[in-house]
């Protein structure tokens, strides 16, 4: 079992469990999910895969299996290591659900930051900068947004 807190120090603290049943791929270069598996085993392991839930602006998908609870964990590894040889994935793993509520929870390797609009893109990159923190994408749906990755 994992923890997180949401809200700060102050905030309320959230349980989570691996989910059985639940993969979640992202894909390279705005590409969706479908474009992004070529290969037949993939595709066949797809095919057995319902979405949950997207998130576009990141090239995340949280996709269910359909299966018997016997055999969740086994269609959820297959298509875990299936989807990492696909040119176009760049990331096929396990999902954290709330075991309070059951909603799918998505860690990635990136922070997302969002400075205040009237910082120069110099000053928001010498901060970046500063902090050891590396530019992963440049956001486009919002002025000096930034997903970042610690080293």
């Amino acid at each position: 079992m994992y923890a997180c807190r949401y809200g700060g120090k102050g905030g309320r603290q959230i349980q989570l469990n691996i989910a059985d049943d639940l993969v979640v791929v992202r894909t390279k270069k705005e590409k969706s999910l479908t474009a992004s598996i070529t290969s037949k085993k993939a595709r066949n392991l797809l095919a057995q895969l319902t979405p949950v839930v997207q998130f576009h602006e990141a090239d995340v998908s949280v996709l269910r299996c359909r299966q018997t609870k016997k055999r969740l964990v086994q269609l959820r590894d297959q298509a875990r290591e299936a989807f990492k040889k696909e040119k176009h994935i760049r990331f096929a793993g396990r999902v954290l659900q709330d075991t309070g509520n059951g909603a799918p929870v998505v860690y990635t390797e990136n922070f997302f930051v969002k400075f205040a609009d009237g910082l120069s893109p110099q000053k928001c990159s010498s901060i970046i900068k500063a902090h050891k923190l590396t530019v992963k994408k440049k956001l486009r749906y919002a002025k000096n947004a930034y997903f970042v990755e610690a080293p």
